[in-house]
């Protein structure tokens, strides 16, 4: 096995060791949900609209690239959210290769 890959085990151990400092940066209810220097999570809520943009165009710039799109799992309300004129939030999740 390559040693830049960790086993199940490690993995466990780093996310035991990481929690803290990660969460420490977790923002769930900003548009900018998290960033660091290999990812950025982004939130897109109805009235953010500019906010989102902004922070969308400055990671581009950054050199992150969109890898995936999400409904906001803590935003979703179904049928009673969209019928009512707003939508779901969207994560947005961007990854930077070095």
């Amino acid at each position: 096995m390559s040693s830049d890959i960790t086993t199940a085990d490690q993995l466990k151990e780093i996310i035991a060791t990481e929690h803290d400092r990660f969460k420490a940066t977790f923002d769930e209810k900003g548009t900018i949900v998290y960033k660091n220097e290999r990812i950025a999570i982004l939130k897109n809520e109805h009235n953010k609209q500019v906010q989102f943009i902004a922070a969308f165009d400055q990671v581009l710039k950054e050199g992150y690239v969109l890898i995936g799109i999400s409904p906001d799992q803590a935003g979703q309300s179904g049928f009673s959210k969209s019928m009512g004129g707003g939508s779901a939030a969207e994560i947005f999740y961007f990854h930077k290769m070095k």
